[in-house]
């Protein structure tokens, strides 16, 4: 529950039920959502299988952002430009470049969630975590021989330090992409209607493997079946 998904949805749900006239916090909401968010539906191959909880529950913790801040930006502020302050749902459409909104709090709030998540996982829990076998980032690409093989070239006590730093890497990239949908309905709405489909495609995947594998399995029961009736023979 440490990973920068969770924290990002927790942020959304503040935005929405506390501070929804809070433009500082809608903007980070947004770069979040349609950054790093947006990305990991690819970069962890999420997958729309419908009776897999864990695959639901990850798709949606990346997905739902996106669509709640497509709907918001593109549907419910410019719905309400000019209407009164005491009247307005959200905080008025500010579409103008600052960088201390595009950059500055967004990153200073990465920051601080990348220091407890260090501080938590690699310092606090490390022990704790691994003996009953929780999951986070680090330990899901541990098991990947390619990420093994970056984040231990230079020892297992630099290994965390690597990869904090390729995940905030990665955080900055996928932030200067999330600016383009901010200024672009379409480019926004293209981009979230392909992780969807990319997400289909890869549920459509499983499904296609895991009936596949299951014919097989029985027709090597049959195979078996008409053996033991061939020797009763």
């Amino acid at each position: 529950m440490t990973d920068f998904c969770y924290m990002a949805n927790a942020l959304l749900i503040i935005f929405l039920a506390f501070l929804p006239q809070n433009d500082y916090l809608f903007k980070a909401c947004f770069f979040f959502a349609n950054g790093s968010l947006a990305v990991a539906v690819g970069a962890f191959r999420n997958q729309m299988v419908f009776h897999k909880y864990d695959n639901l529950t990850s798709l949606a913790l990346h997905i739902f952002p996106q669509v709640t801040t497509w709907n918001l930006r593109w549907s419910t502020m410019p719905q309400e430009v000019g209407v009164a302050e005491e009247l307005r749902r959200v905080t008025e459409l500010d579409t103008t470049f600052s960088f201390k909104k595009f950059y500055l709090v967004p990153v200073s709030i990465y920051m601080v969630w990348v220091s407890i998540y260090f501080i938590i996982n690699f310092v606090v829990a490390a022990k704790r975590i691994r003996k009953r076998n929780y999951d986070n980032m680090f330990l899901l690409y541990e098991k990947k021989e390619w990420a093994q093989k970056i984040m231990y070239k230079f020892g297992a006590g630099m290994a965390p330090f690597i990869f904090i730093s390729a995940h905030m890497v990665f955080f900055i990239l996928c932030h200067c992409f999330s600016i383009l949908c901010f200024y672009s309905f379409e480019f926004h709405t293209f981009c979230i209607v392909f992780w969807l489909t990319w997400s289909v495609w890869n549920g459509s995947c499983f499904y296609m493997d895991y009936f596949s594998k299951k014919y097989e399995q029985s027709l090597q029961r049959m195979e078996l079946v008409e053996q033991q009736l061939n020797e009763d023979k």
